[in-house]
């Protein structure tokens, strides 16, 4: 996972992370005591049609609050507008279930 700070919002963060084949696609950003995170915008983008049965799935520590297929290649815009965690020191986990057999995904996302 890269994170890279943007300059349109001083405390907003973006990280990528780029898929292997057929491999799941995973961004985490870690805990933090002081802090509780939100997520502002994701995208996701395959490099062809995944399998059936393809998720993106977002965690906040163990509770799943966003689970959806992934149907077609190409890129995927999800407006999340500020979704957040509710609760200082929890992990969020972004991830791209394996698109199959030479297929990869590449996530990414924009919190603060």
């Amino acid at each position: 996972m890269k994170v890279f700070n943007r300059d349109t919002n001083s405390d907003q963060r973006h990280a990528i992370a780029e898929g292997d084949a057929n491999t799941a696609t995973t961004i985490t950003i870690a805990a933090d005591a002081d802090e509780f995170w939100v997520l502002d915008h994701l995208t996701f983008s395959g490099d062809s049609d995944p399998d059936s049965g393809v998720t993106l799935t977002i965690t906040f520590g163990s509770t799943v609050v966003f689970k959806h297929y992934i149907t077609n290649s190409g890129v995927g815009p999800i407006p999340l507008n500020a979704l957040a965690t509710g609760e200082k020191n929890e992990a969020v986990t972004i991830t791209a279930s394996a698109a199959g057999s030479g297929k990869k995904i590449n996530l990414s996302v924009v919190y603060r």
